[in-house]
Protein backbone atom coordinates (compact mmCIF):
# COMPACT_ATOMS: atom_id res chain seq x y z
CA UNK A 1 0.00 0.00 0.00
CA UNK A 2 2.95 2.44 1.07
CA UNK A 3 4.46 2.11 -2.61
CA UNK A 4 1.06 2.08 -4.37
CA UNK A 5 0.30 5.77 -2.86
CA UNK A 6 3.95 6.59 -3.07
CA UNK A 7 3.52 6.13 -6.95
CA UNK A 8 0.09 6.92 -7.75
CA UNK A 9 -0.19 9.92 -5.19
CA UNK A 10 3.58 11.19 -5.18
CA UNK A 11 3.41 10.51 -1.26
CA UNK A 12 6.97 9.54 0.27
CA UNK A 13 7.07 6.44 1.78
CA UNK A 14 9.19 4.53 3.77
CA UNK A 15 9.13 1.29 5.16
CA UNK A 16 11.77 -0.27 7.75
CA UNK A 17 12.08 -4.08 8.07
CA UNK A 18 13.61 -3.94 11.61
CA UNK A 19 15.48 -7.02 13.33
CA UNK A 20 15.78 -8.01 16.94
CA UNK A 21 15.82 -4.80 18.86
CA UNK A 22 16.60 -5.01 21.88
CA UNK A 23 18.54 -3.00 24.28
CA UNK A 24 18.14 -1.67 28.47
CA UNK A 25 14.27 -1.33 29.51
CA UNK A 26 12.79 -3.70 26.78
CA UNK A 27 11.23 -6.41 28.71
CA UNK A 28 10.74 -8.48 25.85
CA UNK A 29 12.75 -10.94 23.29
CA UNK A 30 15.21 -13.36 23.28
CA UNK A 31 18.35 -11.14 24.69
CA UNK A 32 16.31 -9.95 27.56
CA UNK A 33 14.15 -13.48 28.33
CA UNK A 34 17.99 -15.15 28.53
CA UNK A 35 19.41 -12.54 30.62
CA UNK A 36 16.68 -12.12 33.12
CA UNK A 37 16.91 -16.11 33.34
CA UNK A 38 20.37 -16.32 33.66
CA UNK A 39 20.31 -13.76 36.30
CA UNK A 40 17.85 -15.40 38.06
CA UNK A 41 19.05 -18.84 37.96
CA UNK A 42 16.30 -20.32 35.87
CA UNK A 43 17.23 -22.18 32.69
CA UNK A 44 17.45 -20.83 29.02
CA UNK A 45 14.56 -22.02 27.05
CA UNK A 46 16.08 -22.40 23.46
CA UNK A 47 13.92 -23.52 20.11
CA UNK A 48 15.58 -26.27 18.35
CA UNK A 49 19.07 -26.78 18.32
CA UNK A 50 19.96 -23.08 18.53
CA UNK A 51 21.51 -23.44 15.86
CA UNK A 52 19.21 -20.71 14.31
CA UNK A 53 20.44 -17.37 13.10
CA UNK A 54 19.46 -14.04 13.92
CA UNK A 55 20.62 -10.15 13.80
CA UNK A 56 20.44 -8.12 16.78
CA UNK A 57 20.02 -4.50 16.88
CA UNK A 58 20.57 -2.18 19.96
CA UNK A 59 17.39 0.58 20.24
CA UNK A 60 20.09 3.27 19.79
CA UNK A 61 20.72 2.31 16.54
CA UNK A 62 17.03 1.73 15.31
CA UNK A 63 16.68 5.19 16.48
CA UNK A 64 19.55 6.39 14.50
CA UNK A 65 18.53 4.70 11.79
CA UNK A 66 15.06 6.85 11.96
CA UNK A 67 16.76 10.03 12.19
CA UNK A 68 19.03 9.66 9.44
CA UNK A 69 16.16 8.71 7.04
CA UNK A 70 14.39 11.68 8.60
CA UNK A 71 17.59 14.06 7.72
CA UNK A 72 19.01 12.53 4.67
CA UNK A 73 17.55 12.75 1.26
CA UNK A 74 16.57 8.96 1.43
CA UNK A 75 14.69 7.52 -2.06
CA UNK A 76 11.07 6.28 -0.54
CA UNK A 77 11.15 2.57 -0.61
CA UNK A 78 12.11 -0.38 1.77
CA UNK A 79 15.22 0.04 4.61
CA UNK A 80 16.82 -2.42 6.44
CA UNK A 81 17.33 -1.55 10.01
CA UNK A 82 19.75 -4.39 11.54
CA UNK A 83 23.25 -4.72 11.76
CA UNK A 84 24.28 -7.23 8.61
CA UNK A 85 25.58 -9.45 11.35
CA UNK A 86 24.22 -12.74 13.00
CA UNK A 87 24.68 -15.06 15.70
CA UNK A 88 23.49 -18.34 16.27
CA UNK A 89 20.76 -18.57 19.38
CA UNK A 90 22.36 -21.06 21.12
CA UNK A 91 26.32 -18.90 21.11
CA UNK A 92 24.07 -15.80 22.07
CA UNK A 93 22.87 -17.92 25.33
CA UNK A 94 26.49 -18.96 26.02
CA UNK A 95 27.56 -14.94 25.46
CA UNK A 96 25.01 -13.72 28.04
CA UNK A 97 25.78 -16.39 30.59
CA UNK A 98 30.08 -15.58 29.72
CA UNK A 99 29.51 -11.63 30.23
CA UNK A 100 26.79 -12.39 32.91
CA UNK A 101 29.50 -14.46 34.66
CA UNK A 102 27.09 -17.01 35.59
CA UNK A 103 26.76 -20.76 34.06
CA UNK A 104 23.52 -20.50 32.28
CA UNK A 105 21.39 -23.70 32.66
CA UNK A 106 20.47 -24.55 29.10
CA UNK A 107 16.95 -26.43 27.70
CA UNK A 108 16.15 -27.39 24.62
CA UNK A 109 12.66 -27.41 22.90
CA UNK A 110 10.54 -28.43 19.65
CA UNK A 111 7.59 -26.13 19.23
CA UNK A 112 5.27 -26.81 17.24
CA UNK A 113 6.02 -24.00 14.44
CA UNK A 114 9.13 -23.79 12.10
CA UNK A 115 11.26 -20.94 12.17
CA UNK A 116 14.03 -19.72 9.80
CA UNK A 117 17.25 -20.45 10.03
CA UNK A 118 18.92 -17.54 9.27
CA UNK A 119 17.62 -14.14 9.65
CA UNK A 120 19.78 -11.25 9.11
CA UNK A 121 19.86 -7.11 7.44
CA UNK A 122 21.51 -8.23 3.59
CA UNK A 123 21.72 -3.99 3.17
CA UNK A 124 21.84 -2.45 6.30
CA UNK A 125 20.79 1.35 6.77
CA UNK A 126 23.55 1.77 9.13
CA UNK A 127 27.25 0.96 8.24
CA UNK A 128 28.36 1.02 11.92
CA UNK A 129 25.87 -0.24 15.02
CA UNK A 130 26.90 -0.68 18.68
CA UNK A 131 28.72 -4.31 18.94
CA UNK A 132 26.28 -7.25 20.65
CA UNK A 133 28.45 -7.77 23.37
CA UNK A 134 28.73 -4.11 24.59
CA UNK A 135 24.78 -3.88 24.15
CA UNK A 136 24.28 -7.22 26.31
CA UNK A 137 26.38 -5.83 29.01
CA UNK A 138 24.13 -2.66 28.77
CA UNK A 139 21.10 -5.15 29.22
CA UNK A 140 22.75 -7.01 32.06
CA UNK A 141 23.42 -3.81 34.33
CA UNK A 142 20.34 -2.27 33.66
CA UNK A 143 18.22 -6.01 34.97
CA UNK A 144 20.79 -5.89 37.54
CA UNK A 145 19.84 -2.31 38.67
CA UNK A 146 15.97 -3.24 38.11
CA UNK A 147 16.18 -6.02 39.84
CA UNK A 148 17.69 -4.58 42.72
CA UNK A 149 15.18 -1.57 42.91
CA UNK A 150 12.34 -3.69 42.71
CA UNK A 151 13.32 -6.22 45.14
CA UNK A 152 13.43 -3.14 47.99
CA UNK A 153 10.18 -2.15 47.75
Amino acid sequence: MCIFYNKKYNIPTYILRIYNVYGPGNEKGVVYNFVKNTLDGKPVVINFDGKQERDFIHVDDVAKSIILLLKKSYEPGIYEVGTGKSIKILDLANLIASLANKKGKLVFRNPKIEEIRISRAKRPLLKQCKPLEEGIKEVIEWYREFKNKNSKC
